[in-house]
């Protein structure tokens, strides 16, 4: 746990940079919290199954276009975009966030939930993002794809899971996707936020932290409304490592994307995220043993 608060608190740092240098290009004098504050703003919530229907097309289209998918786009289902006001869901997950396909007595299609008071907070292009393609989503279909074992197909390990949204994320923005200022700045911003709730994580966990002690540092580092960051101290209480495993393994990946292009594996980042799907939502530590070739 302190290894993991000490790297946690390193990235915390470098991504509050980044926000800083993201603020820095809408508006030069004010803090970088007060200018997120004004993207949301002037983020209207009224469309919001239209607007992020719209975005999933374009973050698919790049997505692809840029060599991140690994399977075939065209034979994805296609996505339910569901706006939520006030659901039971937000007392825990308050940002929304991606259903698979469910079959059976109660089928139901892959669905995206967005919660109407954080939608400003996000916008549309990190919802299409983080759950759509090449985040949430892509994960599930290309494990649904290609992976051979059942345990594969069902796992969920917040490193694998977690850590490719994150990852997913981060790859959009290096290729250009998020060409908006401030949709640049709401993308790091909740980068950011995910660090932060990795230490939060850590501090409930291990520290003895009680619940206002979360909340505390929520609001203390990051600008968004006390009623959702409260959400996320209830979640972190109820899933333990969830928020730590998907910060670390954000970063994992992004050191086997790295180990993989200079050991001249990579074509495209597609080449490792096909192999990745293979393994599921199984460990990371798992499935790097694996795509190391180690015995």
């Amino acid at each position: 746990a302190a290894e993991g608060w000490r790297t946690l608190m390193h990235l915390a740092d470098e991504c509050e940079e980044m926000v800083e240098d993201a603020a820095l290009a809408i508006d030069h004098a004010a803090p970088w919290r007060e200018v997120v504050e004004q993207v949301a703003a002037g983020t209207e919530d009224t469309m919001i199954p239209g607007d992020v229907g719209a975005t999933l097309a374009a973050a698919a289209s790049h997505a692809e276009h840029h060599g991140l998918v690994g399977c075939s786009v065209g034979s994805l289902p296609q996505l339910e975009v569901i706006s939520e006001e006030g659901a039971f869901e937000t007392v825990l997950a308050p940002w929304g966030g991606y259903d698979p396909p469910a079959g059976g007595n109660r089928p139901r299609p892959p669905t995206i939930r967005v919660a109407r008071e954080a939608y400003p907070w996000i916008g549309a292009s990190v919802v299409a993002t983080w759950w759509g393609v090449p985040g949430a989503h892509l994960m599930w279909a290309g494990t649904a794809e290609v992976a051979q074992s059942q345990v594969r197909r069902q796992s969920q390990s917040s490193g694998a899971v977690g850590g490719w949204i994150l990852y997913a994320g981060h790859m959009m923005e290096q290729t250009g996707f998020f060409a908006d200022p401030g949709a640049l700045l709401l993308h790091r911003a909740f980068r950011l936020h995910a660090i932060h709730l990795a230490l939060v994580d850590i501090g409930l966990h291990t520290r003895g932290w009680a619940t206002l002690d979360g909340l505390n540092h929520l609001t203390t580092h990051l600008p968004y409304p006390r009623s959702l960051l409260l959400a996320d101290v209830r979640r972190i209480a109820t899933e333990p490592t969830a928020s730590l495993g998907a910060a670390l393994g954000e970063r994992s990946l992004l050191v086997l994307h790295e180990e993989w292009r200079e050991a001249g594996h990579l074509t495209t980042a597609a080449d490792l995220h096909r192999a990745l799907f293979r393994y599921g939502g199984i460990s990371l530590a798992l499935a790097q043993w694996g795509l190391r070739g180690e015995p």
